[in-house]
């Protein structure tokens, strides 16, 4: 099995908007911690703060649209989001998700990508 096949459905709508809005250096964790607050975890490059705010708006109302979403326990409704675009950072709490998107200078500073690798299976959408 591929590690794309580990996708969900709602993982592939993330990505297929990521992707729409040009978004850079796209990881996907999926959390194999029993512990740990969400079972996935996307992290989004954003060029801007304009970029930032664009992807986090566009993936919120594509999620919202889709009825497998809301129609779904693990997921809260409205979806709660965190952080400022002028921040460098935001973040959209889905409750089994979490979908992060970050300049590439405070993604590197926080060094959030290797909090999560020590914890996750690594999937990369150009791994697809």
């Amino acid at each position: 099995m591929s590690k794309s096949n580990l996708l969900n459905p709602i993982h592939e709508e993330v990505l297929s908007v990521a992707l729409e809005k040009f978004s850079e250096n796209t990881c996907v964790y999926l959390i194999n911690d029993p512990y740990w607050i969400a079972e996935s975890v996307i992290i989004l490059g954003a060029k801007n703060t304009v970029h930032c705010k664009t992807l986090i708006e566009a993936i919120s109302k594509k999620l919202e649209s889709l009825p497998h979403f809301l129609n779904n326990q693990d997921y809260f409704h409205p979806i709660r989001q965190s952080g400022s675009a002028q921040s460098g950072w935001m973040i959209l709490d889905t409750n089994s998700m979490l979908i992060y998107a970050m300049l590439e200078e405070v993604r590197d500073f926080y060094a959030i990508d290797e909090l999560f690798e020590k914890r996750a299976i690594v999937v990369h959408p150009s791994s697809q």
